[in-house]
């Protein structure tokens, strides 16, 4: 799981850029006039981005065939964990792509890239309403998550001529549909590329002063006042005035939180919010929006080369540090987020009681606290908003996926550094608050120094950039 994750954000990161940038240089056009058409160029960064993601890929290689050589993995374990790994950074490849040919920030297009991948993911479970289970049973056939899903739920080792149940077999077909999806999806994004090219140049659009109405008297006139500048923090007013998501409209915000309204309600009516498996799903998408928020704070000032002007600007680098972190926060957006995210929490903890119901969103909003920190801290060392989205994913994606490996080698130590830890007691029978409340608080012991540390490692690096250490 770690490295299908790590592959797949690392392609849909790749390929996120290369249409958007294209733009942004002015080249787009000039690429057209070339002897290439429009469904070749999207075909060969398609390609580019998959042989980004496969070199990380193939960095693995070497470690699973010594497990191979030494026994206890066989060639038929190693063939489908790639196959796999693969088919799904082909499919992130090609659904960042077709989000870069879109949008037109990085940071936009790789957030609607892993929705993309996402939702394409989740497909099986829409289908269920309308196919019924034989949906669900056709799945692992056409999606490299769900074939390694059977294969973990039938035997941890597959190889030929066992017996075994046939949906173990499924990653074979779902490595050449997904390829051939990723294939389709690529050649049907040049005609995007085409429209954007031809469409007149986007111009960078002016920041707008909000207005509001009042009245003079109780009963007079309506005059239209402008709120000026904030002069106490001019700096947190223009982060919130110039971030990527104020320019999506306000109907498409509604869109998007009835969406995953409504996506949660089905979660939530699967399980009546007793599923920690559920609730640990819904907590990661969550973390990968934290880690995208966080990640274009500060990089994507050094893709626009403002990065220079911030420094020059006559504003302390604690000052810089706190409106960068609060807008990233106080955006409409993530106002969204963190109200469905409160959601989330209260609905899959109204039957643990007051104390496990703190205890539920206390780790929530830890945990999503430090991926937000963590990403930030990432993007004030990165020069690429990409780059700070692949290392801020990688320390994640140990600390979530590698450490229930460490801690069944090394013992089970490690496991306070996994919010599962902490919500199992809840979730076992009767759920015993008072274990689970002493796991939090060594939980929080970790996870606090770390949150201070990482804001005060922020300030270190930055006033190191400005040259005061």
């Amino acid at each position: 799981p770690l490295q299908m994750t790590r592959a797949a954000i690392a392609a849909a990161s790749a390929a996120a850029e290369r249409v958007v940038r294209e733009d942004l240089q002015g080249t787009l056009g000039l690429l057209l006039l070339t002897p290439l058409g429009p469904r070749r160029i999207a075909r060969s960064k398609w390609a580019a981005a998959v042989v980004h993601a496969g070199s990380l890929v193939l960095c693995g290689v070497p470690v699973l065939a010594v497990c191979v050589y030494l026994g206890g993995v066989s060639a038929w374990d190693l063939a489908w964990c790639f196959s796999t790994t693969m088919a799904l950074a082909a499919l992130a490849a090609a659904f960042g792509l077709r989000a870069s040919a879109i949008c037109r920030t990085v940071p936009r297009a790789a957030v609607l890239g892993f929705v993309y991948l996402l939702g394409y993911s989740l497909l099986p479970l829409l289908l269920l309403f309308a196919g019924g289970w034989p949906a669900v049973f056709l799945s692992p056939f056409a999606h490299p998550v769900w074939a390694v899903v059977a294969i973990a739920e039938g035997r941890g080792s597959i190889r030929p001529g066992a017996a075994g149940s046939i949906l173990e077999f499924g990653w074979l077909s779902a490595t050449a549909v997904s390829f051939l999806v990723a294939w389709l999806l690529s050649k049907s994004t040049g005609r995007l590329i085409e429209k954007r090219a031809a469409a007149p140049p986007s111009l960078t659009p002016a920041i707008e002063v909000p207005v509001v109405l009042r009245r003079d008297k109780v009963m007079g006139p309506l005059v239209i006042d402008t709120r000026e500048v904030w002069e106490h923090d001019p700096l947190l007013w223009k982060d919130l005035a110039t971030r990527w998501g104020t320019r999506a409209t306000t109907d498409g915000r509604k869109l998007f939180a009835i969406y995953t309204t409504i996506f949660m309600t089905l979660c939530w009516l699967f399980t009546r919010g007793h599923s920690l498996g559920m609730l640990l799903f819904l907590g990661s998408c969550f973390t990968v929006l934290a880690v995208a928020a966080g990640a274009s704070l500060f990089a994507s000032e050094k893709e626009g080369r403002r990065f220079e002007m911030l420094l020059s600007s006559p504003v302390s680098g604690p000052s810089v540090v706190r409106a960068k972190l609060l807008s990233g926060l106080l955006a409409a957006e993530s106002l969204i987020l963190i109200g469905l995210g409160a959601g989330a929490t209260l609905a899959w903890s109204w039957w643990a009681g007051p104390g496990g119901a703190r205890v539920q969103r206390g780790v929530f909003t830890l945990f999503l606290g430090f991926a937000y920190l963590l990403s930030a801290a990432a993007s004030l060392k990165a020069d690429a908003v990409p780059g700070a989205l692949l290392a801020a994913a990688g320390i994640l994606g140990v600390i979530l996926l590698a450490v229930p490996l460490l801690s069944s080698i090394l013992g089970p130590g490690w496991n306070v550094l996994h919010p599962a830890w902490v919500l199992e007691p809840l979730y076992q029978g009767v759920g015993d608050e008072k274990e689970a409340l002493e796991r939090f608080l060594v939980f929080a012991c970790v996870y606090g120094p770390a949150c201070g540390g990482l804001v005060g490692g922020m300030l270190w690096r930055f006033d190191r950039i400005m040259g005061r250490m």
